[in-house]
């Protein structure tokens, strides 16, 4: 079997959807809170070491696709939560204000700083120019059957079934469960 299919091949078709769909898969904002502070602080430790790599990256996507440079490269210009993140400033700021409170739970869970962080000042004090169309919740980057009408009851519920209880994530660094998971996994075991 082939590792990479022969683009002329039937084969070659199902790999681009799985592609795709792991696309949708390799970034994302987990809007758990409107407020960007309580939704960075209530990311498992996993999401901790990583999330403010994909804010900065979304950042500074927007930067490149108004003109200007940025510390990072074009990345996932076509992805739904980088879109978002670009078209508002209100977005922008929310990524990143939600990307730097990452950093610093970061240094609370491991006792040192994330490098992101001096990527993500950048984008603080240099904002790209773009409109502010106001604030709408980001897209829900999640398969359908967790999708909400709510962003946050959609990112929550994705959260607890999938990121939780099929992946097993912990909070083993500081023992801060958010409420919420804890109450769902409770309820269920009573």
């Amino acid at each position: 079997m082939e590792l990479w299919p022969n683009p002329k091949g039937w084969a070659f078709s199902i790999w681009k959807v799985k592609l795709k769909i792991l696309n949708l898969c390799i970034m994302n904002i987990f809007y758990l809170n409107t407020d960007p502070v309580i939704a960075a602080r209530e990311l498992c430790d996993d999401h901790i070491r990583k999330m403010q790599i994909e804010s900065a990256q979304m950042c500074c996507t927007a930067h490149w696709e108004v003109g200007n440079e940025a510390p990072y490269r074009r990345a996932h210009t076509n992805h739904p939560s980088t879109k978002w993140t670009r078209e508002s400033i209100q977005h922008y700021r929310w990524v990143v204000k939600h990307g730097l409170e990452v950093c610093d739970e970061f240094t609370r869970r491991y006792g040192k700083p994330h490098k992101t962080k001096e990527v993500l000042d950048w984008l603080d004090k240099n904002e790209p120019n773009i409109p502010d169309n106001g604030f709408t919740e980001p897209p829900q980057c999640m398969p359908e059957e967790f999708k909400r009408p709510n962003a946050i009851d959609g990112y929550k519920t994705y959260y607890i079934e999938d990121k939780i209880k099929i992946k097993q994530l912990k909070y083993n660094k500081l023992n801060n469960t958010p409420e919420w998971i804890r109450k769902s996994l409770l309820s269920e075991q009573a």
